[in-house]
């Protein structure tokens, strides 16, 4: 990209250098601005809201310090300066800790709550509905003297089925069964049916309690976290004044390097205009082909620039451009370092 020697490594130096120099004085003022946003004015007391607030710990870490637009150069704008990043952080302290203290708040009364709830569930667990036991029992066909033991298992209301003592489930038509068995029956098909809309009855409490335990050890999780930290007086003022010795010193360097890029192009403008001096027709005579570059820029000083370049077969060959006095100059082809052929006009 650059040509070599003296005035390609300046050019290079300087254009390189500047990007690099601008980064990093925005980087020197934006070093401690700020880059958290505050938090919300106004807590809910909900459990959505809760879900959706950062806590405090997000809000009061890492938070860096801004400074002015324009680095302080007095002792007095310093002083300001510090002075009003202080104020700044000190409002920033003040609105973090009266939301650090309704979270506590907000965990107290939530712990409060889940030991309340836990005895709810407590209690709620003895009170869940049981399902009568039922036992084998001798059941009677309706005609006849037929009997059989067995437990009742379920009903549709038009057949029984019933678990004999060998394990066997068999359906009975409850018509063809004894008055007593029917009554016996009924009675059971209600019990199961009261017994069905208790456990849901029960299910949902038991969910709704759980629900609340959730939902309150959500809410003491989220106001866990440590309590905001008071500003450093010290810290705030140490870093305005790094940021500011960092900008000076980067403008230093920009100084120096303009200062070294400009020495450089003018060394090399005066070994340019030394070498078009060097280059007569005399001096190209000495010039012959076999004479490696070294040898050739020894007699008429090193190229202007370099025209191309190629590697081919591991042949690397090379031209070059000399400029003499006026419109004259002169080229010259290399491979491998040896001069193979050379050129030149109005010498």
């Amino acid at each position: 990209m650059f040509s070599k020697g003296p005035k390609g490594t300046a050019v290079a130096g300087l254009i390189v250098g500047f990007p690099g120099v601008a980064f990093f004085m925005i980087f020197g003022l934006g070093i401690i601005g700020a880059l958290l946003g505050t938090g919300s004015a106004n807590q809910q007391a909900n459990l959505e809201a809760v879900k959706q607030r950062p806590s405090t710990s997000d809000l009061t870490q890492n938070e860096p310090l801004r400074t002015p637009d324009v680095l302080p150069d007095s002792t007095e704008e310093l002083s300001v300066a510090i002075d009003s990043e202080m104020r700044r952080l000190t409002e920033k302290y003040k609105r973090e800790l009266a939301e650090y203290e309704v979270l506590q708040k907000e965990r107290s009364n939530a712990l409060e709550l889940i030991e309340q709830t836990n005895a709810l569930i407590d209690k709620h667990q003895l009170d869940r509905p049981r399902l009568v036991d039922y036992y084998p029992r001798n059941w009677k066909a309706a005609a006849g003297d037929y009997t059989t033991k067995a437990e009742f298992v379920s009903t549709d209301g038009i057949s029984v089925s019933l678990r004999k003592t060998d394990l066997q489930i068999v359906t009975v038509p409850i018509a063809k069964l004894s008055k007593d068995d029917q009554d016996y029956i009924a009675k059971s098909k209600s019990d199961r049916e009261a017994f069905e809309v208790d456990e849901t009855s029960w299910q949902t409490e038991n969910n709704r309690l759980k629900k609340l335990l959730a939902d309150s050890m959500l809410i003491v999780e989220s106001a866990t976290s440590m309590p905001p930290n008071m500003p450093d007086l010290d810290e705030i003022t140490r870093k305005i004044k790094s940021a500011k010795d960092a900008a000076a010193t980067e403008n230093e360097r920009i100084v120096k390097l303009e200062q070294q890029a400009l020495d450089n192009a003018k060394k090399e403008a005066a070994e340019r205009e030394a070498n078009r001096v060097r280059l007569t027709k005399v001096t190209w005579a000495n010039v012959r082909e076999g004479m490696t570059y070294n040898e050739v820029i020894a007699i008429i000083g090193p190229p202007s620039e370099e025209l191309s370049s190629s590697e081919i077969g591991g042949i690397r060959t090379v031209m070059y451009k000399w400029d003499g006095v006026f419109l004259a100059n002169a080229n010259a082809m290399f491979q491998n370092g040896k001069l193979i052929t050379k050129a030149q006009y109005g010498l």
